[in-house]
């Protein structure tokens, strides 16, 4: 990337909702939901090559949702005063989709791609190629 002076930093906005507990003063556990939404996520947007002597230029054109969950549970086994054991286990899942795109993503241009470099732009080209080559063999 360059130093484009019309590229920002991302944004982001985070909802996070969670809960601690503890029962009986030996089980114990958090859950967590959370949901982030970024904006002007910086994405390389196909362009011409022969235009720019490039293939992509950066946009704040992208954004994404990420939600998920986080999740503790844990017990005491053995609590003296002079001896604390525990057990506990944890685990996450989370989910990323991209909400917005520039133009022309993930088109027929693009062949469905999501992004282009030299060989996806070339690709329609080559495959013309591909079927005319039997007519040029001798």
């Amino acid at each position: 990337m360059s130093n484009d002076p019309h590229l920002t930093w991302e944004k982001k906005k985070t909802v996070d909702v969670g809960l601690d507990f503890r029962l009986w003063d030996r089980f114990y556990g958090t859950l967590d939901w959370y949901q982030t939404n970024t904006t002007d996520m910086i994405w390389a947007a196909p362009i011409s090559f022969a235009m720019s002597n490039t293939e992509t230029l950066g946009q704040n054109t992208a954004e994404m949702r990420t939600r998920g969950f986080e999740l503790e549970l844990g017990v005491d086994i053995i609590k003296t005063p002079d001896i604390l054991w525990s057990f506990a286990v944890n685990g996450a899942h989370y989910r990323s989709v991209l909400t917005k795109v520039p133009p022309g993503t993930g088109s027929d241009a693009l062949n469905g791609c999501w992004t282009a470099d030299a060989d996806a732009w070339a690709l329609p080209v080559l495959q013309l190629r591909l079927i005319q080559a039997p007519s040029y063999v001798v």
